[in-house]
């Protein structure tokens, strides 16, 4: 899919959700030669699922970028930090799974707090699949909001579902982000 995709449309980066991905599945299979690609692919680790999730971030190897390690091994989640000129973004794609429990999102902010404070001066753009939905308990929510509030971080994409819901989000402490639906779209939008 992405063979066929990539080379008609240019961006500098790429992020993925949902890849479905596995370690069989060599770099060089995805058609994206221009780019380094940093990718979590689910495993038994990372995921009690055998089927679907994985995250991907591609850029262009025009822009220097590195892999940022974590000592967290139980989220499906890619963190890459990219030098733009003189200024560093740090940038993270994740999915958490459907009906994933408090823990899970306990351990993806403790992570995420742990490179704010690391990484003092950088902006941050945090993407992914949530799978939080309106209809998802309080205390998630809630929690969600409230570590995203500490960090004075803002949630940027109210771009609604097939279902009315919003379970990708951006996520970031640069208040110029922006996001659109893109006429030509590298892959389509999921249904749900």
């Amino acid at each position: 899919m992405l063979n066929s995709r990539i080379p008609s449309s240019y961006f500098n980066i790429y992020a993925f959700t949902e890849t479905w991905l596995s370690n069989n599945v060599d770099n060089s299979e995805l058609g994206m030669k221009d780019y380094n690609i940093f990718r979590c692919d689910r495993n038994t680790q990372n995921s009690n699922l055998t089927r679907g999730g994985g995250v991907l971030i591609a850029v262009d190897n025009k822009l220097p970028s590195c892999y940022i390690n974590i000592p967290e091994n139980t989220l499906e989640i890619v963190i890459v930090q990219i030098k733009f000129d003189h200024k560093y973004v740090i940038l993270s794609s994740v999915y958490i799974p459907n009906k994933a429990s408090l823990e899970v999102y306990s351990k993806y902010f403790n992570v995420i707090n742990d490179l704010y404070y690391n990484y003092p001066n950088s902006d941050f753009i945090l993407l992914g699949d949530f799978n939080i939905p309106s209809a998802i308990s309080a205390n998630t929510n809630n929690f969600f909001t409230d570590n995203i509030s500490f960090l004075n971080m803002f949630q940027f994409n109210n771009i609604l579902n097939s279902k009315n819901d919003i379970l990708d989000y951006v996520i970031s402490n640069n208040n110029s982000i922006k996001v659109i639906v893109n006429q030509f779209p590298v892959v389509n939008v999921d249904s749900y």
